[in-house]
């Protein structure tokens, strides 16, 4: 039943962030961004580096405390507020660089609008959890 919940969850979140997109793409008049997927989009070769750090330093965290959380008895939690550090730190990078670095800086609030809807989605998958342990 959790995991239908967090599915749900990750819809929602998933919905918001579009919507969240769309209304501010018209009321910024911003133009539309195709974005293909799995494919990168960095200002500049500073920007690939630093991202790609925070990506292999995301992955060592995750190892680490995924095993924390099931060989050391660690609580779960640790885990949520582990990807809450990395989504923060990899959308605030992506603002920074969008908003110094590129001709449309207006693209910068779209990432912080974006960071917000992860941040309070993840906090929200902590209370779900919680009232099933």
């Amino acid at each position: 039943m959790i995991e239908i919940q967090l599915v749900i969850a990750l819809l929602v979140m998933y919905a918001l962030i579009t919507l969240a997109r769309v209304f501010l793409r018209k009321s910024l008049d911003l133009p539309k961004k195709y974005k293909h997927f799995f494919i990168d989009y960095r200002v500049n070769n500073l920007h690939r580096k630093i991202d790609w750090s925070i990506k292999i330093g995301s992955a060592l965290i995750t190892i680490g405390l995924l095993t924390a959380v099931t060989y050391y008895d660690y609580p779960y939690h640790i885990i949520f507020l582990g990807l809450m550090i990395q989504v923060a730190a990899h959308h605030l990078v992506d603002a920074y660089f969008q908003w110094k670095h590129t001709q449309i800086p207006k693209q910068a609030i779209i990432t912080v609008v974006e960071l917000v809807v992860v941040i309070l989605s993840l906090y929200a998958m902590i209370v779900m959890v919680e009232q099933y342990a």
